[in-house]
């Protein structure tokens, strides 16, 4: 043999024996034993490194990249129980992952051009806890399948396209925590995703708030997203359209009973809607469209129904959903149930509510709300008596609202329930957030008819003498201003017709509640034909005309503070028999001092009775004194045949407000006139006291 055929075969030794190594150290690598052998080296190795305790019960390498993997567990020590002095404790770990079967199969060439495509990639039975690796979150459940294939994954574009993935009978539970320092290191995560089906079946998301006082649970029964896309770089996540039947959201926020130092594990919901525990069920959702990116949410929604806990049944919503850190948007929200019908716009700056430098709501609604669902939103805050009675047509809504919380204005708003009232109204309001400083304009219109719901909480004594006629008629406008409440009022019900103009100016106490004594009123009405038997159908009054004015401070009569000026007019009084007319009265009260006059002219009686009185809160003086020119006793129906009468009398009290009473009474220069004749009856004096153990009497003709 030449030496030439020599070197070539060294060389082709040379050449040729790394790779006969490698192809036979491959071949190995297919073999069980080697397999195992090597399984346990690259466990001891990783366990080493991490510091958990790592084990694989088996694996298995097909050729030419199909690796199966059995009984994975990865433990990590307890950081907090690392120094106990109980051994027992000191020994225990946390598991990482319990993985039963894992399935990897990759296709082998494509890797030498960067190109990674996974024919599968299957865990089944899993279990995982993230123990303290995110700072920001602990995520822990259990995984009864994960499985996807992925033709397009491109490692130098770090871009990963995912042909479908599978999630089933998955409990995760997602624990955010509120002691990690904001992240300020760059980002470096470039990967692209596209996941074009992803399909979730049987499984439940668990999300913790720091504290534990805000709980958000999802199930998925069978959801599917199509066209998912996310950009980690950007922190985008878009879904073209979402399909998710089969659901449950219940949200809970614990935040009010834990300040309250209640205990939430026994807590119950309120009754009916409970904004604080929502739990939709039996939820359907689809949506077209689905972007979150910088703190943006924009939902699409095509059709969504669910039930909430409280009876609330949701037939069908759809309409679009957007919310950054600054504003949120309901374009073309509608929402239907059995019974109520709603669409609603909202365009809300986030702090719209804000004390200082606020932004603008504006929002709109209309259509109806049916007796149900108003119960469930309302009705706890109804008397049971009212809620009772309400009728059961369903309660038409509009109107428009602009503004926040420095100044509110709203329009079209109209509250139209059949059979019980209509009701329409514009206005403003301004420091809604501090009451003292409060001013408002607000205009009424509203027509009532059957009230019973609302008469039906009164007492059933009075409502046997008393009732609410049907088809009155109220408009007017309430002003505002800080303590001052003003109202200009007319009120028609039938052919008559009250105009009211009233003020008020309230004071508080230091705690909190209304001063009456301090309260400072004035008041204008005028009454035109109004007929007194619709309010009080047993009594025999009919037609009324009149007019009081009525101006003062305070309530407390006794009271040396309480101011009163007042005067009251009868143009016209119809009752039973008698029609009475041209009566006056007058009364002023000041510094304890009482005077009041009623000066009759009209055809029963003519005359003048005055009222003096001292007042204060231990005792009381007065003198009524009266001068009677003429009394027509034959039309008052006191005798049969005409007869006229006319007198002079005077009564003097005083009193302790307790046990002690003097009563002194003269009734003088009575003359009785008949056709016929006239008579003078004598003078008549009176005398009462009362005490504690006596009451002396005494009666005397002059």
């Amino acid at each position: 043999m030449s030496t030439k055929k020599k070197c070539g075969i060294w060389a082709a030794v040379i050449v040729f024996t790394p790779i006969l190594l490698i192809a036979l150290l491959t071949l190995l690598l297919y073999l069980p034993p080697v397999q195992n052998w090597a399984v346990k080296r690259v466990a001891a190795y990783a366990s080493e490194s991490t510091g958990m305790d790592i084990t694989v019960k088996h694996v298995e390498l097909v050729f030419p990249l199909r690796l199966g993997v059995e009984g994975v567990k990865a433990l990590q020590p307890i950081d907090s129980l690392k120094n106990s002095n109980d051994v027992t404790l000191r020994n225990k770990k946390d598991t990482v992952a319990d993985i039963e079967k894992m399935v990897v199969d990759i296709q082998l060439m494509p890797l030498f051009k960067q190109q990674v495509m996974v024919d599968e990639l299957d865990f089944r039975r899993m279990k995982v806890n993230t123990t303290n690796w995110i700072h920001e979150a602990r995520i822990k459940g259990d995984v009864g399948q994960m499985a996807l294939r992925a033709h397009g994954i491109d490692l130098s574009k770090e871009l990963v396209h995912v042909d479908d993935a599978l999630l089933s009978d998955a409990r995760l539970s997602v624990e955010l925590s509120d002691t990690v320092p904001p992240d300020t290191t760059p980002k470096t995560n470039k990967w692209k995703v596209n996941i074009q089906k992803l399909k979730l079946k049987n499984t439940a998301l668990a999300l913790h708030m720091p504290g534990d006082t805000l709980r958000v649970n999802a199930y998925m029964g069978v959801a599917t997203a199509h066209g998912t896309y996310l950009d980690l770089f950007k922190g985008l996540y878009q879904v073209r359209a979402l399909d998710w039947r089969k659901g449950r959201v219940t949200y809970d926020n614990y935040q009010t009973e834990m300040l309250a130092g209640k205990n939430i594990s026994v807590l119950r919901p309120a009754e009916g809607l409970d904004f604080n525990h929502i739990a939709l069920l039996d939820m359907t959702l689809k949506a077209d469209s689905f972007y979150f990116c910088d703190s943006k949410i924009d939902v699409k929604i095509r059709q969504a129904q669910f039930r909430e806990r409280c009876g609330l049944n949701v037939q069908q919503m759809y309409g679009r959903f957007v919310m950054d850190s600054l504003k949120l948007q309901l374009p073309d929200l509608c929402l239907r149930t059995p019974s109520s019908t709603l669409q609603t716009m909202v365009d809300m700056d986030m702090n719209a509510f804000a004390d200082s430098a606020p932004g603008k709501l504006t929002a709109m609604i209309r259509g109806s709300i049916g007796r149900e669902d108003l119960m469930l939103f309302a009705g706890a805050y109804m008397p049971q008596k009212m809620r009772r009675n309400w009728p059961y047509y369903p309660m038409e809504v509009a109107g428009t609202v602009k503004g926040n919380m420095q100044r509110l204005s709203y329009s079209g708003l109209k509250l139209n329930l059949p059979s019980a009232f209509q009701l329409s109204s514009d206005g403003w309001l301004a420091h809604l957030n501090d009451m003292s400083q409060m001013k408002a304009k607000i205009h009424l219109d509203a027509r009532t008819y059957h009230l019973g719901f609302v008469t039906a909480m009164l007492d059933p004594a009075l409502m046997k003498d008393v009732r609410i006629p049907n088809g009155m008629i109220l408009k007017g406008d309430v002003a505002v201003d800080g303590s001052k409440y003003a109202t200009k009022m007319t009120l028609w019900e039938g052919r008559g017709r009250m105009n009211v103009e009233a003020s008020v100016v309230t004071h508080t106490k230091k705690d909190g509640s209304l001063d009456m004594n301090h309260l400072a009123y004035r008041a204008k009405v005028q009454a035109h034909q109004i007929q007194v038997s619709h309010f009080l159908p047993h009594q025999e009054l009919y037609s009324f005309t009149g007019s009081m004015e009525a101006q003062g401070v305070g309530t407390d009569f006794l009271s040396n503070h309480t101011r009163l000026n007042a005067k009251a007019k009868v143009a016209q009084l119809h009752y039973g028999k008698y029609h009475i007319n041209n009566l006056l009265a007058v009364a002023h009260v000041a510094n304890g001092k009482v005077h009041a006059d009623i000066d009759s002219n009209n055809q029963l009686l003519k005359g003048l009775v005055s009222l003096d009185a001292l007042t204060n809160s231990k005792n009381l003086e007065g003198t009524v004194v009266a001068d009677v020119r003429n009394v027509d006793l034959y039309l008052m129906g006191l005798t049969k045949v005409p007869m006229r009468a006319t007198a002079c009398g005077q009564v003097d009290l005083k009193t302790n407000l307790k046990e002690d009473h003097y009563l002194q009474a003269m009734l003088g220069s009575i003359v009785i006139k008949t056709q016929q004749k006239e008579y003078r009856p004598v003078d008549i004096v009176a005398d009462v006291l009362t005490r504690r153990d006596t009451t002396p009497v005494s009666y005397t003709h002059l």
